[in-house]
């Protein structure tokens, strides 16, 4: 997903598209949610995760997919807030499952076990 940010872009134009942090979908099917986190798991995307698992238990969601594909890299800061985020989704009844490929989605799921 891309967001307009006012500003000049490379080629003059008036605004500038920028990657959302994270994305929260809803798919096909009824309470299932995607998030899809986006370039680096940091403190500010662990903390849009975490509040977009919080919303969808509290909504009463009845599953959590959660999309590292897109990642491009992490941190500790954002780990642990993925980490809370499988611990809040640890109550619904579809529970939580994630998305990864090969590098650094990989890793950061890893590191996510690793700190529950």
């Amino acid at each position: 997903m891309t967001t307009t940010v006012p500003g000049r872009g490379q080629r003059g134009d008036s605004a500038v598209l920028v990657e959302t942090p994270v994305l929260v979908e809803e798919t096909a099917r009824s309470g299932d949610v995607r998030i899809r986190v986006h370039q680096c798991l940091d403190l500010a995307s662990g903390q849009l995760l975490l509040d977009a698992a919080d919303a969808v238990a509290a909504d009463g969601g009845e599953r959590i997919t959660v999309d590292l594909r897109p990642v491009t890299g992490f941190t500790e800061a954002g780990v642990a807030a993925a980490s809370e985020c499988c611990r809040l989704a640890s109550g619904l009844p579809g529970g939580v499952s994630f998305l990864v490929s090969a590098g650094s989605s990989r890793r950061a799921l890893l590191a996510i076990l690793d700190c529950r």
